[in-house]
């Protein structure tokens, strides 16, 4: 038996970072408090605002694109890993900003510039493509960061 009680955890757990339903739930369960306590561990931080998918979502959406420059694709991944509802993952990647998306793909590439420098033009052209693709950006964002790239390096 957990020596603290469920909502003493969760709170634990929520004042390092922010989490979705889903991964508190399933930590609850890792450290096996009973079924009941959990549910309502769950209810109270609902009606207490300190457990919302929805913000959850866009908060790490946006997060996610300006400062770990990362795509859509992958940031409806990691949400999905997470446990948040497919509707929610769907808002939420809808607000990104294709302009914030667009200055992430192209801030990445700008990173690798000087490493990338002594590369053949394709060689350069297809790891510049693969990186992007990687990190979850749509088919026509690394098409345009990929050619602004190259014909900054030309």
């Amino acid at each position: 038996m957990p020596k603290h009680s469920a909502m003493e955890y969760a709170l634990y757990l929520l004042s390092r970072r922010s989490r979705s339903t889903a991964e508190i739930k399933r930590k609850l369960l890792e450290k096996e408090y009973p079924a009941e306590d959990i549910e309502a561990t769950i209810t109270r931080l609902h009606k207490i605002g300190l457990l919302d998918d929805q913000k959850f979502a866009a908060n790490y959406a946006g997060d996610k694109v300006r400062i770990y420059r990362r795509g859509r694709h992958r940031i409806g991944m990691e949400l999905m890993l997470k446990g948040v509802s497919k509707e929610i993952i769907a808002e939420a990647v809808a607000n990104i900003n294709e302009d914030d998306e667009y200055a992430a793909a192209v801030s990445l590439l700008e990173g690798r510039r000087r490493s990338w420098a002594d590369l053949h033009e394709r060689k350069r052209f297809e790891r510049a493509f693969q990186l992007l693709q990687r990190r979850g950006f749509s088919g026509k964002v690394v098409r345009r960061a990929v050619e602004e790239f190259e014909q900054k390096n030309r």
